[in-house]
């Protein structure tokens, strides 16, 4: 709960100050397995890379270094996700950075 506490102030102190909010997208599953399986070690590469920059398939695939049907498999799992979007063929993430933690159940961001 501490931890809420902490981040709430540092949220309102950003919105007093006219601070831009980042984006956030917290992504939770009540088994870890099921989260292990969705964020693999190449898809959290994949992920990095369209936080850093949107693009194509190909753009984003050579920036990862890895092949386009690879890439293509892994962004639609992650899009299936909710954490990347597609539009006129250009890949987003939908949250301004990624961080990977653990956080109290009690906790929320809306």
């Amino acid at each position: 709960m501490e931890e809420l506490l902490a981040w709430s102030k540092e949220l309102a102190a950003k919105i007093d100050n006219g601070e831009p909010i980042p984006k956030t997208c917290v992504v939770s599953y009540q088994d870890p397995e099921d989260l292990l399986a969705v964020f693999t070690a190449d898809r959290r590469k994949l992920l990095d890379v369209i936080v850093r920059q949107a693009g194509t398939i190909s753009d984003i695939a050579a920036r990862a270094n890895c092949a386009l049907a690879e890439a293509k498999e892994n962004v639609q799992i992650l899009a299936e996700a909710g954490v990347v979007t597609f539009e006129d063929d250009v890949i987003s993430a939908i949250a301004d950075s990624v961080s990977y933690e653990d956080f109290p159940q009690a906790a929320f961001h809306t």
